[in-house]
């Protein structure tokens, strides 16, 4: 189709002999292929005298289903309890894991060319070109006006990125009952990370080639320390009147280290990140350290009237250190309200009814996840400057400060009613819910004028809504068992205020290289997230009227004229998608017959949209990359009843609804078939427990969406949610396994 673009701007064909390629190369063949995992745990538990204990060790071992892409674990459990006297009980909870991350780059990048990654790269290929060219160098696309960058199997094989991550975290507590009724319980809990992430981009990849190499290594260190201590009383005035009380304080404090080695040109690619001292070209060496601080004041108090009027209020007085001077404190309280309907004398005797329950609670909590710093203004270390003609290094402003950075705060009522009949056999859940998110915590884009490209703030309102409700059931209990739940929820999202006068707030989870700046917009009214561009209104046909968009030509997207003003502006940009669903849901059943067990569980999400970034590369038309084969339906004069736009470098640039696709899916997540050995044959082999099993995820997903996956967010955002962009897809799986127990 290549050719037809050149034809079609009036330029000649770029290939005179296509037959001549031959079939070509399947890139998703080549780095592709079928993964493996092992998960192994061995556990002990027991109990002597007044020691209770329990210990397990466990391995963890997947192969990707991309070559190169592995992750392994070890884990290591041991938490121990012991009632030291007849007033005083403590116990320690020890826990230790090392694992390994050996990724390849998927999710593509903002560094245009050389960060593309490793499924886009085996989209947007060429397939007319091998893995090597004559020469044994690795192929780089080389399509006449498109960007060149590498093939997939070189980034897969050359691009080096392993994080490994080792932790410790050690709990103890101690409990000591005052007097009757009223104890005193102290934790004390720290969490050492180390973490190293090794980075090597070979000199076969366009990011090492202009370096030599390029590698880094960068260490990290964070020590957690938490401390909580608490009163607790319980009292109770006759047998109608239960109360408990609770009060305590927690300090938590979290300092982090961070330090970076860089080096370039080096005299061989085999090192890899292990040779520092190979590379000549240093690259200044960089460090930071940062602490934050929190402490809370807390306190609750439970009333119980004759088990039919429950009642619960809870205090909180929070401190961060990440917030401004004048803003640091907040306060979130929160209470709950039950009414235990059967307990009264009208549902007494109604035996179809087991337990019937009214709930209503309101409460606010907040939100300190911002990072460290960020409301203070800080520098940075920038290229040198020349002062008596020596070279000095300089400091430049970074960020801005805003000392008036406060608290993000969620307030939610919620209002619900739990009903059982049929001894069990069957119970509802009904909730409703409100949620109003206030000063909400965002980086803030600034003008160009003022030096900062953004800054954090609180800026506005968003409200999320709406009905859950869930169904257990036991339909089936004879030699045959059948249990089953259904859930389902309704969610709707909407921004309420904006501080900046209530204007949009218009972004892009995208790079500027792929042009779809402004594909996204927070706006007073919608969602979070919401998609943003023009709406595609059919093709034009030869003797459509083209005085909206006279540049024009029959088989070119029409755009829609929004404002009425006669032209195609960027007024007529509009909200073109909500990547939130309608409604998700979970459907599990579990059976069991004899010594056989069968589970199967399904969820769904219906309603929400992606943005396909990815087909906006491959399907714009412009021949710049490989395409889906959409684009044989291409509009042709010969073939005008088709939806697909003929195919111009300047076609479809624009972020367009024509991108926006239906996420809609149901997916078979888990499915497991059990049996277990009858009791008669583990007492001849002298175990309690032998299960052997078969299991599999992910095994059928029924959607139209085009890409992958459609369960996608970029950069695991609310704000990116249903962007798809080179993700590494979500993988089928068949496990067998093997339970024992002594």
């Amino acid at each position: 189709y290549a050719n037809e673009v050149k034809l079609n701007d009036g330029q000649p064909v770029i290939y005179a002999n296509p037959a001549s390629f031959g079939v070509g190369t399947n890139w998703q063949d080549e780095i592709f292929r079928t993964g493996a995992l092992q998960n192994h745990q061995l556990s002990i538990s027991g109990f002597k005298g007044n020691i209770n204990y329990y210990t397990s060790i466990g391995y963890y071992n997947q192969l990707g289903t991309i070559h190169n892409s592995e992750y392994k674990r070890l884990t290591i459990m041991n938490n121990l309890e012991m009632k030291a006297s007849d007033k005083l009980s403590i116990g320690s909870k020890l826990f230790y894991s090392h694992d390994v991350n050996d990724g390849v780059l998927t999710l593509e990048t903002t560094g245009g060319s050389e960060g593309t990654g490793v499924v886009s790269a085996a989209l947007k290929f060429e397939p007319i070109q091998g893995i090597f060219d004559d020469s044994d160098n690795y192929t780089t696309s080389n399509i006449v006006g498109g960007d060149p960058f590498d093939n997939p199997v070189n980034i897969m094989d050359n691009l080096k990125d392993q994080i490994a991550t080792e932790q410790f975290q050690a709990n103890v507590f101690a409990e000591y009952e005052i007097i009757k009724n009223l104890k005193f319980k102290t934790t004390v809990g720290a969490r050492v990370l180390n973490q190293r992430d090794g980075y090597y981009a070979g000199s076969t990849l366009r990011e090492g080639l202009t370096t030599g190499g390029n590698a880094n290594i960068t260490a990290r260190r964070s020590i957690n320390v938490l401390n909580e201590d608490y009163l607790t009383y319980s009292w109770n005035f006759g047998d109608a009147h239960k109360f408990n009380a609770m009060a305590g304080y927690s300090y938590q404090e979290n300092t982090s280290e961070n330090w970076k080695a860089e080096n370039h040109n080096f005299i061989t690619d085999q090192f890899g990140y292990w040779n520092m001292g190979a590379g000549n070209v240093n690259q200044p060496a960089t460090s930071s350290w940062s602490q934050w601080k929190m402490a809370s004041f807390y306190g609750r108090l439970n009333y119980n009237f004759n088990d039919k009027y429950l009642f619960t209020f809870t205090n909180r007085y929070d401190g961060s250190s990440r917030f401004g001077a004048d803003n640091k404190w907040a306060y979130f309280p929160s209470g709950a309200v039950a009414w235990n309907v059967k307990k009264e004398s009208f549902l007494t005797d109604v035996d179809l009814i087991d337990h019937l329950k009214v709930r209503a609670s309101y409460g606010v909590t907040g939100n300190t996840e911002i990072g460290t710093y960020t409301s203070l203004a800080s520098v940075n270390l920038t290229a040198f400057t020349i002062i008596g003609n020596q070279q000095v290094p300089a400091l430049i402003p970074s960020s801005v400060a805003n000392g008036k950075l406060t608290w993000e705060n969620t307030s939610q009522y919620d209002g619900g009613i739990d009903i059982g009949f049929f001894n069990g056999r069957l119970s509802l859940t009904v909730d409703y819910y409100n949620k109003l998110t206030q000063n909400l915590l965002y980086q803030l884009p600034l003008p160009a004028y003022s030096g900062f490209t953004s800054s954090m703030n609180n800026i506005g309102e968003i409200e999320n809504k709406g009905f859950e409700f869930s169904i257990n059931a036991n339909p089936v209990n004879r030699s045959l068992k059948w249990f089953t739940d259904f859930n389902i929820s309704f969610n709707k999202n909407k921004i309420k205020s904006l501080t900046e006068d209530g204007k949009d707030i218009i972004y892009s989870a995208a790079g500027g290289h792929v042009h779809a700046t402004g594909m996204q917009v927070i706006r007073i009214g919608q969602p979070l997230g919401t998609f943003f561009g023009y709406v595609a209104d059919g093709l034009y046909q030869a003797g459509s009227d083209f005085s909206i968009e006279p540049t024009k030509k029959a088989g070119d997207l029409r755009l829609k004229d929004i404002s009425s003003d006669g032209k195609i502006t960027p007024d007529d940009r509009t909200v073109i998608g909500d990547p939130n669903p309608d409604f998700v849901f979970g459907f599990n059943n579990d059976f069991s017959y004899k010594n056989f067990e069968l589970s199967i569980f399904l969820q769904g999400a219906i309603g929400g949209e992606i943005f396909n970034l990815t087909r906006y590369e491959l399907d714009a038309g412009i021949a710049k990359n490989n395409a889906t084969t959409d684009i044989l339906r291409r509009w042709t004069p010969t073939n005008t009843n088709t939806d697909v736009p003929r195919v111009t470098v300047t076609c479809l640039v624009e972020p367009s609804s024509y991108w926006v696709e239906n996420g809609s899916y149901v997916r078979l997540k888990h499915v497991s078939l059990a049996y277990n050995l009858p009791k008669s044959l583990l007492a001849k082999i002298k175990v309690d427990k032998l299960r052997f099993y078969v299991s599999a995820q992910n095994f059928i997903t029924i959607t139209g969406y085009k890409g992958f996956d459609p369960e996608v967010s970029l950069s695991d955002s609310n704000r990116n949610a249903g962007i798809d962009y080179g993700q590494y897809p979500s993988v089928k799986s068949v496990t067998f396994g093997l339970n024992i127990g002594f």
